[in-house]
Formats: C-alpha cells, structure tokens, sequence
C-alpha cells in the first residue's frame, strides 16, 4: 500500500502519528478482534469513527468511501490487495456488517 499513495497526505501522516496501541489499551474490551460477532480491530473501528465525524457521513456512506479511498484504508490499517482478493472476503463480511 505505501508505494501507492503519498506519504505525505494528511491521513498517512495522521495513521503514522497516532498511537493506535493506546486505544487498543482504552477501548479493548469494547472493541475486540476475536469476541463478538464480526472480528474488527480496534483501529479499523476507531478509524471508521474518526473518518465518519470528520467527512460528515452515514455509517453506510463512510463503508463506501472507505473501500474506494486508498488513504482511508491505510489510515485504518486494512488495505485490498488488489490482486488475489484475499482481503475481500474479510472486507465483504463487515460491510454486510454496517449495511444490515
């Protein structure tokens, strides 16, 4: 994903300056990778919370933006692989997630 976008663009930088064990620590127990029903980090949840507030978005719009939007997903720590679509099926399962 960093030889596809640019570094120096205010989410890439933002990802790169917060410290996302922090809310791991915080919010853990709210936000657990392997209890509940789907599995999403910490980060992914924070991120997704973050860009809805800062674009002004439903939870269906940010969804949508956030798998057209290469540095949404780098500031969430999710990419697609673009190849094989290996991350698809992880990708699929939690925006079937949000728009249920």
């Amino acid at each position: 994903m960093e030889q596809l976008i640019d570094l120096r663009h205010p989410l890439a930088v933002l990802a790169q300056q917060i410290d996302w064990a922090r809310f791991d620590q915080l919010l853990g127990a709210s936000y657990h990778a392997s209890l509940g029903a789907p599995g999403i980090s910490t980060r992914l949840m924070v991120a997704l919370h973050y860009l809805k507030y800062q674009h002004d978005l439903s939870d269906e719009e940010v969804v949508y933006a956030w798998v057209e939007n290469p540095y949404m997903q780098y500031f969430s720590g999710e990419h697609f692989d673009n190849g094989s679509g290996s991350c698809q099926g992880k990708t699929n399962s939690w925006v079937a997630f949000f728009l249920a």
